[in-house]
């Protein structure tokens, strides 16, 4: 991809990213997106995990030209992790650093508590709306850290509403929002992944991207789909997590094994939204939801619960169809609008167009480098 930095932000200033761990899911695709441009822009950049979590991820980092350092953390509260990130800032002498996800912006602020370190400029993103401790922790914690930081990234206003809320940042001048971005040009090939399913072309094929975690409510998916009408319809879930084994006999149980798949972790997304007909997320909750992006740039139709930021991202009836969450019969309902081919047609050119427009790559690059530029010339001044 074309640089898109300005060249305010010097190609020689080293930007150090921590994050909680480089498991696959939306904030760490998002780093890896920012990460891989702003080494084509000519930065130094690292990126340090704090978990010691093995992710198919680290070779997309290593390819992209950024190493990344696993601080092995096993536990929360454990301290030989804050003495090694503090010798990665010896090592790397970042001009910033960049944390994301509460975990990771914790031990980074107990890292530049050393005198050494207190005054490289700090910024925190937040990519979830959902509390992550109880609730006097999570609200005197992230006081704490945000205190710290020059400026508070939220990736969705219903995020920023949510810390808000909590008083996160206290100075409500330091939030901003930047949406997550994706590129709109990218492309895969999806007609041998259906043969790979078995399913014809002629099968509208419903999907769902990403962890099998509580947070997806995948049980409320599963029963509307059994409540769907249309024997000849097809789902298939992509991706793994603890709730597998519960799933696939959730499956078993109600005889649907000859219409639903589980494939595990993919790698080749593009090729996935190539393959699917409609992309279905019935989440309780979502900071963003970077996987409907994925699909809307594939040109596909979404279904998808009416919470956070999906509406930020899907217009209902226009890209995409939302429906309350919890509440099979309604995504049943949903998911039989969409077996009209001329609706799905409709709702995915709009998405396309939409992902074009308002959560391009390009866009979020940009908006993030003049973030970093203005604190970088702060802290200068």
């Amino acid at each position: 991809m074309r640089s898109v930095f300005l060249v305010k932000l010097s190609a020689s200033k080293a930007i150090l990213h921590v994050i909680t761990s480089i498991a696959p899911g939306g904030a760490e695709k998002h780093l890896l997106s920012l990460a891989q441009q702003q080494v084509n822009d000519g930065l130094r950049v690292r990126v340090v995990s704090l978990l010691g979590v093995e992710s198919p991820l680290q070779a997309a980092f290593e390819k992209c030209g950024v190493s990344v350092i696993s601080l092995g953390l096993r536990w929360y509260g454990q301290w030989g992790p804050v003495k090694q990130l503090r010798l990665v800032l010896v090592d790397f002498q970042p001009d910033l650093i960049h944390a994301h996800l509460p975990p990771a912006e914790l031990y980074v602020r107990l890292a530049l508590l050393d005198r050494d370190y207190s005054k490289v400029p700090l910024i925190i993103s937040k990519h979830n709306d959902e509390r992550f401790a109880p609730i006097f922790f999570e609200k005197s914690l992230s006081c704490w850290v945000a205190k710290r930081a020059q400026k508070v990234i939220c990736i969705s206003h219903a995020v920023e509403k949510y810390w808000s809320e909590r008083n996160v940042p206290s100075d409500p001048t330091q939030a901003c929002v930047v949406h997550y971005g994706v590129d709109a040009t990218s492309s895969g090939e999806g007609e041998e992944l259906r043969r790979l399913w078995g399913v014809d072309s002629s099968v509208v094929l419903f999907g769902f991207v990403g962890r099998l975690v509580p947070q997806k409510a995948l049980e409320n998916l599963l029963t509307a789909f059994t409540q769907l009408e249309h024997p000849d319809a097809r789902l298939v879930l992509v991706g793994d997590g603890p709730l597998k084994g519960c799933l696939e006999r959730q499956v078993q149980s109600t005889g649907m094994l000859e219409r639903v798949r589980f494939t595990g972790f993919r790698e080749d997304i593009p090729s996935v939204m190539s393959a699917v007909d409609v992309l279905v997320l019935g989440s309780d909750y979502e900071g963003f939801g970077l996987v409907l992006l994925e699909a809307m740039a594939a040109g596909k139709p979404v279904l998808a619960t009416h919470v956070s930021a999906i509406p930020e991202v899907v217009v209902d009836g226009e890209t995409g169809i939302l429906v309350p969450p919890r509440n099979p019969q309604a995504m049943a309902t949903g998911m039989d609008a969409l077996m009209d081919s001329s609706i799905r047609q409709r709702m995915g050119q709009a998405a396309a167009v939409r992902v074009r427009e308002k959560f391009c790559l390009k866009r979020m690059i940009q908006q993030t480098q003049r973030i970093y530029d203005r604190v970088l010339n702060s802290c200068a001044a």
